[in-house]
């Protein structure tokens, strides 16, 4: 059901979906997935940056080696605790708000669940979050989830784009481990940042996380 990725394969896989999509020869894609191996994943940008070679060394040496992804945002652990949400699809150039409705499709089926579980999801920045964005799940004014997107023109269909959308949701993360490597790669390459552990909260503090891969699964699948 969650499938386990070491983290080019999981990028490979979610390219594919795009392609899939794009090209008309899928609807919706959707997969949950898990890093077989703990690890930085940054935004193509950021290879380019000074002092990139030296921060990924850094980061090496605390036993998360730097992987570039093609989605937007900023720098992300994957790890143990982290559970992810690709799902590929396509959406009307005429559209208004793309960006925003793309995003409301993503994450919709896990704040419907979080409501389910007693929890007051919203959509909102936090403070001293990592790859902080407008559409963070957040649980009492504390990260849960982080999103990022990826569009292309869809081949198939001229009046439409295919949409990579990608939920990294915290289940039972190391949130010290992981904004320390985050702060000192951020250091290395020049970007003024002091990502804070207690501005995340993870699935555990809210909820169980039995039954979560099965709802999340679930709730996915009726979006074909």
């Amino acid at each position: 059901m969650r499938a386990s990725l070491d983290i080019a394969r999981a990028i490979q896989s979610e390219s594919a979906m795009l392609d899939a999509v794009a090209t008309g020869k899928e609807r919706f894609q959707f997969l949950l997935w898990q890093c077989t191996e703990s690890c930085l994943v940054v935004p193509r940008k950021m290879s380019n940056l000074s002092g990139f070679e030296e921060a990924s060394l850094g980061a090496l040496k605390r036993g998360y080696p730097v992987s570039v992804r093609e989605t937007g945002g900023g720098a992300v652990i994957q790890a143990s605790g982290t559970v992810n949400v690709s799902i590929a699809f396509t959406m009307p150039m005429t559209m208004d708000d793309r960006i925003g409705q793309a995003y409301k499709f993503l994450c919709e089926p896990v704040m419907q669940f979080l409501r389910q579980q007693g929890a007051d999801p919203a959509y909102g920045t936090i403070e001293g979050a990592m790859c902080d964005g407008a559409y963070n799940i957040v649980v009492n004014q504390r990260k849960l989830a982080g999103t990022a997107q990826r569009w292309r023109r869809a081949r198939a269909n001229d009046e439409h784009y295919a949409v990579l959308a990608h939920l990294v949701l915290s289940v039972d993360t190391d949130h010290s481990s992981a904004c320390r490597v985050v702060n000192e790669f951020h250091a290395s390459v020049g970007i003024a940042t002091d990502v804070k552990a207690q501005s995340h909260i993870n699935w555990t503090e809210i909820a169980s996380p039995i039954g979560l891969d099965e709802a999340i699964v679930s709730a996915y699948t009726r979006l074909a």
